[in-house]
Protein backbone atom coordinates (compact mmCIF):
# COMPACT_ATOMS: atom_id res chain seq x y z
CA UNK A 1 0.00 0.00 0.00
CA UNK A 2 1.46 3.40 -0.92
CA UNK A 3 2.99 5.16 2.11
CA UNK A 4 1.86 8.64 1.07
CA UNK A 5 -0.35 11.12 2.88
CA UNK A 6 -3.22 9.92 5.06
CA UNK A 7 -6.36 9.37 2.97
CA UNK A 8 -9.08 11.95 3.28
CA UNK A 9 -11.62 11.32 6.03
CA UNK A 10 -14.94 13.00 5.37
CA UNK A 11 -18.42 12.15 6.53
CA UNK A 12 -21.64 12.70 4.64
CA UNK A 13 -22.35 12.83 0.90
CA UNK A 14 -20.90 15.99 -0.64
CA UNK A 15 -21.38 16.36 -4.40
CA UNK A 16 -19.34 19.18 -5.87
CA UNK A 17 -21.33 19.90 -9.04
CA UNK A 18 -18.80 22.22 -10.62
CA UNK A 19 -19.85 23.34 -14.09
CA UNK A 20 -23.50 22.45 -13.61
CA UNK A 21 -24.44 24.43 -16.70
CA UNK A 22 -22.53 21.98 -18.87
CA UNK A 23 -21.91 18.27 -18.86
CA UNK A 24 -18.66 17.50 -17.12
CA UNK A 25 -16.23 15.89 -19.48
CA UNK A 26 -15.51 13.01 -17.11
CA UNK A 27 -19.07 11.77 -16.63
CA UNK A 28 -20.05 12.65 -20.18
CA UNK A 29 -17.27 10.43 -21.47
CA UNK A 30 -18.06 7.65 -19.06
CA UNK A 31 -21.73 8.07 -19.84
CA UNK A 32 -20.99 7.58 -23.53
CA UNK A 33 -18.94 4.49 -22.72
CA UNK A 34 -21.59 2.94 -20.55
CA UNK A 35 -24.45 3.83 -22.88
CA UNK A 36 -22.96 1.27 -25.22
CA UNK A 37 -24.23 -1.39 -22.82
CA UNK A 38 -27.84 -0.45 -23.46
CA UNK A 39 -27.67 -2.35 -26.73
CA UNK A 40 -26.41 -5.37 -24.77
CA UNK A 41 -29.22 -5.18 -22.27
CA UNK A 42 -26.73 -4.63 -19.45
CA UNK A 43 -27.29 -0.99 -18.67
CA UNK A 44 -30.05 1.49 -18.06
CA UNK A 45 -30.39 5.24 -17.64
CA UNK A 46 -32.45 6.99 -14.98
CA UNK A 47 -32.91 10.57 -13.83
CA UNK A 48 -32.55 11.57 -10.20
CA UNK A 49 -32.68 15.14 -8.88
CA UNK A 50 -32.00 16.47 -12.36
CA UNK A 51 -28.96 14.27 -12.89
CA UNK A 52 -29.00 11.44 -15.43
CA UNK A 53 -27.39 8.21 -14.27
CA UNK A 54 -26.35 5.20 -16.30
CA UNK A 55 -26.03 1.92 -14.42
CA UNK A 56 -23.94 -1.07 -15.46
CA UNK A 57 -24.54 -4.47 -13.90
CA UNK A 58 -21.57 -6.68 -12.98
CA UNK A 59 -20.97 -9.19 -15.76
CA UNK A 60 -20.55 -12.12 -13.33
CA UNK A 61 -23.90 -11.94 -11.58
CA UNK A 62 -24.82 -11.88 -7.86
CA UNK A 63 -22.60 -13.60 -5.29
CA UNK A 64 -20.02 -14.29 -7.96
CA UNK A 65 -16.43 -13.19 -7.46
CA UNK A 66 -14.32 -12.88 -10.62
CA UNK A 67 -11.07 -13.99 -9.01
CA UNK A 68 -12.52 -15.87 -6.03
CA UNK A 69 -9.91 -14.55 -3.60
CA UNK A 70 -12.63 -14.42 -0.96
CA UNK A 71 -15.31 -16.92 -2.02
CA UNK A 72 -18.68 -16.59 -0.40
CA UNK A 73 -18.04 -13.12 1.01
CA UNK A 74 -20.90 -11.09 -0.42
CA UNK A 75 -19.41 -7.91 1.01
CA UNK A 76 -16.63 -8.19 -1.57
CA UNK A 77 -18.95 -8.88 -4.52
CA UNK A 78 -19.37 -5.92 -6.91
CA UNK A 79 -22.94 -5.80 -8.22
CA UNK A 80 -22.88 -2.71 -10.42
CA UNK A 81 -21.74 0.84 -11.05
CA UNK A 82 -23.50 4.07 -11.91
CA UNK A 83 -22.32 7.23 -13.64
CA UNK A 84 -24.07 10.61 -13.60
CA UNK A 85 -23.79 13.46 -16.06
CA UNK A 86 -23.24 16.20 -13.49
CA UNK A 87 -20.09 14.93 -11.82
CA UNK A 88 -21.01 11.81 -9.86
CA UNK A 89 -19.94 8.21 -10.07
CA UNK A 90 -20.42 5.30 -7.73
CA UNK A 91 -20.55 1.56 -7.30
CA UNK A 92 -22.47 -1.05 -5.30
CA UNK A 93 -21.62 -4.35 -3.69
CA UNK A 94 -23.74 -7.21 -2.41
CA UNK A 95 -24.45 -6.57 1.26
CA UNK A 96 -27.06 -8.24 3.45
CA UNK A 97 -26.23 -6.98 6.96
CA UNK A 98 -24.18 -4.09 8.25
CA UNK A 99 -22.37 -5.72 11.14
CA UNK A 100 -19.31 -4.72 13.13
CA UNK A 101 -15.71 -5.27 12.12
CA UNK A 102 -16.56 -5.32 8.42
CA UNK A 103 -14.21 -3.46 6.11
CA UNK A 104 -15.03 -2.83 2.48
CA UNK A 105 -12.29 -1.51 0.20
CA UNK A 106 -12.69 -0.60 -3.47
CA UNK A 107 -10.67 1.09 -6.17
CA UNK A 108 -11.99 2.58 -9.41
CA UNK A 109 -9.54 3.03 -12.29
CA UNK A 110 -9.73 5.77 -14.92
CA UNK A 111 -7.59 6.26 -18.01
CA UNK A 112 -6.48 9.81 -18.86
CA UNK A 113 -6.36 11.06 -22.50
CA UNK A 114 -2.58 10.51 -22.62
CA UNK A 115 -3.00 6.85 -21.67
CA UNK A 116 -1.90 7.13 -18.04
CA UNK A 117 -4.16 5.86 -15.25
CA UNK A 118 -5.47 7.25 -11.98
CA UNK A 119 -7.30 5.33 -9.26
CA UNK A 120 -9.92 6.43 -6.72
CA UNK A 121 -9.72 4.14 -3.68
CA UNK A 122 -12.38 4.01 -0.96
CA UNK A 123 -12.50 2.26 2.41
CA UNK A 124 -15.31 2.02 4.95
CA UNK A 125 -15.70 0.22 8.29
CA UNK A 126 -18.78 -0.36 10.45
CA UNK A 127 -19.56 -0.47 14.14
CA UNK A 128 -21.37 -3.44 15.72
CA UNK A 129 -24.67 -1.53 15.41
CA UNK A 130 -24.13 -1.12 11.67
CA UNK A 131 -23.18 2.55 11.71
CA UNK A 132 -20.11 3.80 9.89
CA UNK A 133 -17.00 3.86 12.09
CA UNK A 134 -15.79 7.32 13.01
CA UNK A 135 -13.10 8.49 10.58
CA UNK A 136 -14.59 6.56 7.69
CA UNK A 137 -15.12 6.46 4.80
CA UNK A 138 -11.56 7.15 3.69
CA UNK A 139 -10.87 7.97 0.05
CA UNK A 140 -8.05 9.24 -2.10
CA UNK A 141 -6.93 9.66 -5.72
CA UNK A 142 -3.71 7.91 -6.69
CA UNK A 143 -1.51 8.46 -9.71
CA UNK A 144 -0.69 5.09 -11.32
CA UNK A 145 1.03 6.63 -14.36
CA UNK A 146 1.65 3.65 -16.71
CA UNK A 147 1.69 0.92 -14.05
CA UNK A 148 -1.90 -0.24 -14.54
CA UNK A 149 -2.03 -3.96 -15.38
CA UNK A 150 -5.37 -4.78 -16.94
CA UNK A 151 -4.79 -8.51 -16.66
CA UNK A 152 -4.31 -8.25 -12.88
CA UNK A 153 -6.84 -5.41 -12.63
CA UNK A 154 -4.58 -3.30 -10.46
CA UNK A 155 -1.67 -0.87 -10.57
CA UNK A 156 1.83 -1.98 -9.71
CA UNK A 157 4.76 -0.29 -8.02
CA UNK A 158 4.62 2.96 -6.09
CA UNK A 159 1.47 4.99 -6.75
CA UNK A 160 1.66 8.46 -5.20
CA UNK A 161 -1.33 10.57 -4.26
CA UNK A 162 -2.46 12.59 -7.25
CA UNK A 163 -1.54 16.24 -7.32
CA UNK A 164 -3.93 16.82 -10.20
CA UNK A 165 -7.26 15.37 -9.07
CA UNK A 166 -9.46 15.52 -5.98
CA UNK A 167 -12.38 13.33 -4.91
CA UNK A 168 -15.30 13.75 -2.52
CA UNK A 169 -17.25 10.66 -1.35
CA UNK A 170 -20.08 9.88 1.03
CA UNK A 171 -21.18 7.14 3.43
CA UNK A 172 -22.51 3.98 1.78
CA UNK A 173 -26.28 3.55 1.74
CA UNK A 174 -28.52 0.57 1.13
CA UNK A 175 -30.21 0.45 -2.27
CA UNK A 176 -32.42 -2.11 -4.03
CA UNK A 177 -30.53 -5.01 -5.50
CA UNK A 178 -28.94 -4.48 -8.90
CA UNK A 179 -29.89 -8.08 -9.70
CA UNK A 180 -33.59 -8.88 -9.75
CA UNK A 181 -33.06 -12.56 -8.72
CA UNK A 182 -31.34 -11.27 -5.56
CA UNK A 183 -33.89 -9.99 -3.02
CA UNK A 184 -31.22 -8.67 -0.65
CA UNK A 185 -30.32 -4.97 -0.77
CA UNK A 186 -26.99 -3.73 -2.08
CA UNK A 187 -24.69 -1.20 -0.47
CA UNK A 188 -23.76 1.76 -2.64
CA UNK A 189 -21.21 4.57 -2.34
CA UNK A 190 -21.08 7.73 -4.46
CA UNK A 191 -18.20 10.07 -5.26
CA UNK A 192 -17.40 13.15 -7.32
CA UNK A 193 -14.04 13.44 -9.08
CA UNK A 194 -12.68 16.84 -10.20
CA UNK A 195 -9.40 18.54 -10.84
CA UNK A 196 -7.59 19.66 -7.72
CA UNK A 197 -8.93 23.20 -8.17
CA UNK A 198 -12.51 21.96 -8.49
CA UNK A 199 -12.69 22.28 -12.26
CA UNK A 200 -14.20 19.44 -14.33
CA UNK A 201 -11.97 16.48 -15.10
CA UNK A 202 -11.85 16.12 -18.87
CA UNK A 203 -11.51 13.07 -21.07
CA UNK A 204 -11.37 10.22 -18.53
CA UNK A 205 -12.50 6.67 -19.34
CA UNK A 206 -13.69 4.17 -16.76
CA UNK A 207 -11.46 1.07 -16.86
CA UNK A 208 -12.87 -0.92 -13.94
CA UNK A 209 -14.17 -0.89 -10.38
CA UNK A 210 -12.91 -3.64 -8.05
CA UNK A 211 -13.24 -4.62 -4.42
CA UNK A 212 -9.75 -4.91 -2.90
CA UNK A 213 -7.83 -6.53 -0.08
CA UNK A 214 -6.97 -2.97 1.01
CA UNK A 215 -7.74 0.54 -0.20
CA UNK A 216 -4.66 0.68 -2.41
CA UNK A 217 -4.57 0.68 -6.22
CA UNK A 218 -1.82 -1.96 -6.12
CA UNK A 219 -3.63 -4.37 -3.78
CA UNK A 220 -5.14 -7.55 -5.14
CA UNK A 221 -8.64 -7.39 -6.58
CA UNK A 222 -11.39 -9.60 -5.22
CA UNK A 223 -14.23 -8.84 -7.62
CA UNK A 224 -14.43 -6.40 -10.54
CA UNK A 225 -17.18 -4.82 -12.57
CA UNK A 226 -15.57 -6.22 -15.72
CA UNK A 227 -14.17 -9.72 -15.20
CA UNK A 228 -11.75 -9.32 -18.12
CA UNK A 229 -9.46 -6.45 -19.02
CA UNK A 230 -11.22 -4.22 -21.53
CA UNK A 231 -10.59 -1.79 -24.33
CA UNK A 232 -13.13 0.76 -25.54
CA UNK A 233 -14.64 0.47 -29.00
CA UNK A 234 -16.85 2.91 -30.89
CA UNK A 235 -18.59 2.23 -34.20
CA UNK A 236 -19.53 4.92 -36.71
CA UNK A 237 -21.46 4.88 -39.99
CA UNK A 238 -20.63 7.03 -43.03
CA UNK A 239 -22.97 7.00 -46.07
CA UNK A 240 -21.27 8.50 -49.11
CA UNK A 241 -24.26 9.07 -51.36
CA UNK A 242 -27.97 8.57 -51.77
CA UNK A 243 -30.74 9.33 -49.29
CA UNK A 244 -29.96 6.70 -46.63
CA UNK A 245 -29.21 7.76 -43.06
CA UNK A 246 -26.72 6.24 -40.66
CA UNK A 247 -29.64 4.97 -38.58
CA UNK A 248 -30.69 2.75 -41.50
CA UNK A 249 -27.73 0.47 -40.73
CA UNK A 250 -27.04 -1.83 -37.76
CA UNK A 251 -23.36 -2.01 -36.82
CA UNK A 252 -21.80 -4.90 -34.94
CA UNK A 253 -18.45 -5.72 -33.38
CA UNK A 254 -18.56 -8.91 -31.36
CA UNK A 255 -21.35 -8.45 -28.82
CA UNK A 256 -21.39 -4.68 -29.28
CA UNK A 257 -24.26 -3.83 -31.60
CA UNK A 258 -26.55 -0.91 -32.36
CA UNK A 259 -27.97 1.39 -35.00
CA UNK A 260 -25.81 4.04 -36.62
CA UNK A 261 -24.69 6.69 -37.00
CA UNK A 262 -22.73 5.99 -33.76
CA UNK A 263 -22.55 3.08 -31.35
CA UNK A 264 -20.56 3.31 -28.11
CA UNK A 265 -17.84 3.79 -27.13
CA UNK A 266 -18.31 0.70 -24.98
CA UNK A 267 -16.02 -1.79 -23.24
CA UNK A 268 -15.03 -4.93 -25.13
CA UNK A 269 -12.76 -7.69 -23.91
CA UNK A 270 -9.14 -6.84 -24.67
CA UNK A 271 -7.08 -9.36 -26.61
CA UNK A 272 -10.16 -11.01 -28.13
CA UNK A 273 -11.01 -10.57 -31.80
CA UNK A 274 -14.27 -8.66 -32.31
CA UNK A 275 -15.86 -9.73 -35.64
CA UNK A 276 -17.05 -6.70 -37.62
CA UNK A 277 -20.27 -6.74 -39.60
CA UNK A 278 -23.29 -4.68 -40.52
CA UNK A 279 -26.83 -5.28 -41.71
CA UNK A 280 -29.59 -3.28 -43.35
CA UNK A 281 -32.57 -3.89 -45.64
CA UNK A 282 -30.82 -1.45 -48.00
CA UNK A 283 -27.93 -3.89 -48.25
CA UNK A 284 -30.22 -6.89 -48.61
CA UNK A 285 -32.04 -5.33 -51.59
CA UNK A 286 -28.77 -4.37 -53.29
CA UNK A 287 -29.20 -0.62 -52.97
CA UNK A 288 -26.08 -0.08 -50.82
CA UNK A 289 -22.78 -1.86 -50.50
CA UNK A 290 -19.98 -1.70 -47.94
CA UNK A 291 -16.90 0.14 -49.19
CA UNK A 292 -14.63 -0.54 -46.22
CA UNK A 293 -14.25 -0.68 -42.44
CA UNK A 294 -11.35 1.33 -41.03
CA UNK A 295 -10.47 1.02 -37.34
CA UNK A 296 -8.22 3.71 -35.88
CA UNK A 297 -6.58 4.13 -32.51
CA UNK A 298 -8.14 7.27 -31.02
CA UNK A 299 -4.95 8.26 -29.23
CA UNK A 300 -2.15 7.54 -31.68
CA UNK A 301 -4.10 7.59 -34.93
CA UNK A 302 -2.72 4.22 -36.01
CA UNK A 303 -4.91 2.12 -38.30
CA UNK A 304 -5.55 -1.37 -36.92
CA UNK A 305 -5.46 -4.55 -38.96
CA UNK A 306 -8.95 -5.67 -39.99
CA UNK A 307 -8.02 -7.98 -42.88
CA UNK A 308 -9.47 -10.93 -40.97
CA UNK A 309 -12.82 -9.17 -40.71
CA UNK A 310 -12.34 -8.42 -37.03
CA UNK A 311 -10.51 -6.01 -34.75
CA UNK A 312 -8.58 -6.79 -31.56
CA UNK A 313 -8.03 -4.13 -28.89
CA UNK A 314 -5.25 -3.89 -26.34
CA UNK A 315 -6.02 -3.28 -22.68
CA UNK A 316 -7.50 0.21 -22.21
CA UNK A 317 -7.04 1.00 -25.91
CA UNK A 318 -9.61 3.35 -27.43
CA UNK A 319 -10.56 2.53 -31.02
CA UNK A 320 -13.13 3.84 -33.48
CA UNK A 321 -14.22 1.69 -36.44
CA UNK A 322 -15.83 3.58 -39.33
CA UNK A 323 -18.15 1.63 -41.64
CA UNK A 324 -18.43 3.37 -45.04
CA UNK A 325 -21.22 2.58 -47.51
CA UNK A 326 -22.08 3.77 -50.99
CA UNK A 327 -24.88 3.12 -53.42
CA UNK A 328 -24.30 -0.29 -54.93
CA UNK A 329 -25.83 0.97 -58.19
CA UNK A 330 -26.09 4.54 -59.45
CA UNK A 331 -28.42 5.65 -62.27
CA UNK A 332 -27.07 5.99 -65.82
CA UNK A 333 -25.59 9.35 -66.76
CA UNK A 334 -26.38 9.81 -70.46
CA UNK A 335 -25.29 12.24 -73.16
CA UNK A 336 -26.59 12.11 -76.78
CA UNK A 337 -25.10 13.64 -79.90
CA UNK A 338 -27.03 13.77 -83.20
CA UNK A 339 -25.54 14.75 -86.56
CA UNK A 340 -26.91 14.89 -90.14
CA UNK A 341 -25.17 13.94 -93.38
CA UNK A 342 -25.55 15.87 -95.57
CA UNK A 343 -26.47 18.90 -93.52
CA UNK A 344 -28.26 20.48 -96.53
CA UNK A 345 -30.21 19.26 -99.59
CA UNK A 346 -31.39 21.00 -102.76
CA UNK A 347 -35.00 21.92 -103.07
CA UNK A 348 -37.49 20.37 -102.98
CA UNK A 349 -35.61 17.90 -100.68
CA UNK A 350 -33.76 14.60 -100.47
CA UNK A 351 -32.49 11.76 -98.32
CA UNK A 352 -30.45 12.50 -95.20
CA UNK A 353 -28.60 10.00 -92.97
CA UNK A 354 -28.76 10.83 -89.26
CA UNK A 355 -26.11 9.57 -86.83
CA UNK A 356 -26.98 9.14 -83.10
CA UNK A 357 -24.30 8.58 -80.40
CA UNK A 358 -25.29 7.66 -76.83
CA UNK A 359 -22.61 7.78 -74.11
CA UNK A 360 -23.08 6.52 -70.52
CA UNK A 361 -20.95 7.96 -67.70
CA UNK A 362 -23.03 6.30 -64.96
CA UNK A 363 -23.67 2.66 -64.12
CA UNK A 364 -24.82 0.25 -66.83
CA UNK A 365 -28.41 0.58 -67.98
CA UNK A 366 -30.85 -0.47 -70.68
CA UNK A 367 -31.85 1.84 -73.56
CA UNK A 368 -35.60 2.04 -73.12
CA UNK A 369 -36.61 4.39 -75.95
CA UNK A 370 -35.29 6.43 -78.88
CA UNK A 371 -37.73 8.90 -80.47
CA UNK A 372 -37.35 11.63 -83.11
CA UNK A 373 -39.85 14.47 -82.79
CA UNK A 374 -40.29 14.65 -86.59
CA UNK A 375 -39.42 11.21 -87.92
CA UNK A 376 -41.10 9.30 -85.11
CA UNK A 377 -40.20 6.24 -83.06
CA UNK A 378 -36.74 4.94 -83.94
CA UNK A 379 -37.08 1.70 -81.95
CA UNK A 380 -36.44 -0.45 -85.02
CA UNK A 381 -35.19 2.02 -87.62
CA UNK A 382 -32.03 3.33 -85.91
CA UNK A 383 -29.53 0.46 -86.15
CA UNK A 384 -25.84 -0.08 -85.53
CA UNK A 385 -23.29 -1.32 -88.04
CA UNK A 386 -24.46 -4.89 -87.42
CA UNK A 387 -28.03 -3.96 -88.21
CA UNK A 388 -29.18 -4.20 -84.57
CA UNK A 389 -31.53 -1.62 -83.11
CA UNK A 390 -30.18 0.23 -80.04
CA UNK A 391 -33.45 0.14 -78.11
CA UNK A 392 -33.31 -2.80 -75.73
CA UNK A 393 -29.52 -2.97 -75.67
CA UNK A 394 -27.44 -2.58 -72.49
CA UNK A 395 -25.04 0.34 -72.44
CA UNK A 396 -22.20 -0.17 -69.96
CA UNK A 397 -20.51 2.45 -67.85
CA UNK A 398 -18.16 4.52 -70.04
CA UNK A 399 -19.52 2.96 -73.25
CA UNK A 400 -20.73 4.79 -76.41
CA UNK A 401 -23.26 3.17 -78.74
CA UNK A 402 -24.02 4.50 -82.23
CA UNK A 403 -26.86 4.00 -84.67
CA UNK A 404 -27.99 5.58 -87.95
CA UNK A 405 -31.29 6.07 -89.74
CA UNK A 406 -32.24 7.63 -93.08
CA UNK A 407 -35.15 9.95 -93.69
CA UNK A 408 -36.38 12.32 -96.36
CA UNK A 409 -36.06 15.99 -95.61
CA UNK A 410 -38.15 18.27 -97.86
CA UNK A 411 -39.25 21.86 -98.02
CA UNK A 412 -38.96 25.12 -99.84
CA UNK A 413 -35.75 26.89 -100.65
CA UNK A 414 -34.33 28.51 -97.51
CA UNK A 415 -36.24 26.27 -95.10
CA UNK A 416 -34.44 24.43 -92.27
CA UNK A 417 -35.63 21.26 -90.58
CA UNK A 418 -34.64 21.04 -86.88
CA UNK A 419 -35.48 17.65 -85.45
CA UNK A 420 -34.60 16.32 -82.00
CA UNK A 421 -33.86 12.78 -80.87
CA UNK A 422 -34.46 11.85 -77.22
CA UNK A 423 -33.45 8.66 -75.39
CA UNK A 424 -34.23 7.18 -71.95
CA UNK A 425 -31.78 4.78 -70.27
CA UNK A 426 -32.66 3.04 -66.97
CA UNK A 427 -31.35 0.67 -64.32
CA UNK A 428 -32.55 -0.38 -60.86
CA UNK A 429 -31.15 2.81 -59.31
CA UNK A 430 -33.03 5.15 -61.66
CA UNK A 431 -33.08 6.55 -65.19
CA UNK A 432 -31.62 9.38 -67.21
CA UNK A 433 -32.87 11.24 -70.31
CA UNK A 434 -30.74 12.93 -72.95
CA UNK A 435 -31.49 14.64 -76.27
CA UNK A 436 -29.86 16.53 -79.12
CA UNK A 437 -31.00 18.06 -82.42
CA UNK A 438 -29.65 18.30 -85.95
CA UNK A 439 -30.36 20.98 -88.56
CA UNK A 440 -30.84 20.29 -92.27
CA UNK A 441 -31.14 23.24 -94.65
CA UNK A 442 -33.07 23.23 -97.99
CA UNK A 443 -30.89 24.80 -100.71
CA UNK A 444 -32.25 27.23 -103.30
CA UNK A 445 -31.57 25.95 -106.87
CA UNK A 446 -31.07 28.93 -109.38
CA UNK A 447 -33.08 28.96 -112.70
CA UNK A 448 -31.05 28.09 -115.91
CA UNK A 449 -32.27 28.98 -119.61
CA UNK A 450 -30.55 27.74 -122.82
CA UNK A 451 -31.73 28.65 -126.44
CA UNK A 452 -30.80 26.32 -129.32
CA UNK A 453 -31.58 27.42 -132.92
CA UNK A 454 -31.03 25.25 -136.00
CA UNK A 455 -31.64 25.79 -139.71
CA UNK A 456 -32.72 23.18 -142.23
CA UNK A 457 -31.37 23.21 -144.71
CA UNK A 458 -28.36 25.15 -143.56
CA UNK A 459 -27.61 26.34 -147.16
CA UNK A 460 -29.62 27.17 -150.34
CA UNK A 461 -28.68 27.93 -154.06
CA UNK A 462 -28.89 31.45 -155.36
CA UNK A 463 -30.94 33.46 -155.65
CA UNK A 464 -32.29 31.77 -152.39
CA UNK A 465 -34.89 29.33 -151.13
CA UNK A 466 -37.01 28.28 -148.18
CA UNK A 467 -35.26 27.43 -144.83
CA UNK A 468 -36.92 25.99 -141.79
CA UNK A 469 -35.61 27.19 -138.38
Amino acid sequence: MPPQRTPSRRRGLSLNLVGRRRWLALPATILAVLLGFIALGASQAAAQNGEIFVTVVDDQGPDQLDQANDPGNSQQDITGARIGNLGSFGWAWDETDLSGNNSIDTCTYFQEPDGTVISVCYSVQFEPDGTVTDGFPQFEVYDCETTYDGAQQKCTGNNPVSQKYAVTCGDPVQVPSYFTPDDQPDLQADCTLTLIDGAPADGLLLLNTCTKTSASPSSNSNDCLFSDAVGFLALEKVVLDGDAAGSDFTLKAGTLTGQGPTVGPAPVTAGVAQPLSESSPLIDDGTYQLVDIVCTDDTGGDVLDTTSGSVTLDIAQRVTCVFTNELALVPPDITLVKTANPSSVDEPGGLVTFNVEITNDGDAGTIKSLVDDIHGDLETSCVDTDGNALVGQTIDSGETLTCTFTATVSGNAGDSEIDTVETVVSNDAGSDTASDDAVVTINDVPSAIEILKTASPDSVDEPGGDVTF
